[in-house]
């Protein structure tokens, strides 16, 4: 999963606005919301202070995660 769908789905999880997490981040809204969709990508301090917020390991929030299927088609294409 890509880092702005994380973002988004653990937001929506901890029912927090995108205006209360930038407030939290002392951040714009329309800059969070760039994270969510994509547009740009938060700075190691405020991807730290995210994994605070969602109550999550930091490697956690940043390492996706690669499903068996997307493995096996990893696997085919190289062959």
């Amino acid at each position: 999963m890509i880092l702005a769908m994380k973002l988004r789905k653990l937001r929506e999880q901890s029912n927090l606005s995108q205006l209360e997490i930038a407030n939290e981040l002392d951040i714009s809204q329309s800059a969070y919301n760039k994270w969510e969709t994509g547009q740009s990508k938060p700075t190691l301090k405020n991807l730290k202070k995210l994994a605070i917020i969602f109550d999550i390991e930091f490697l956690e929030l940043v390492l996706a995660r690669i499903s068996n299927s997307d493995l096996v088609d990893m696997n085919l294409e190289n062959h």
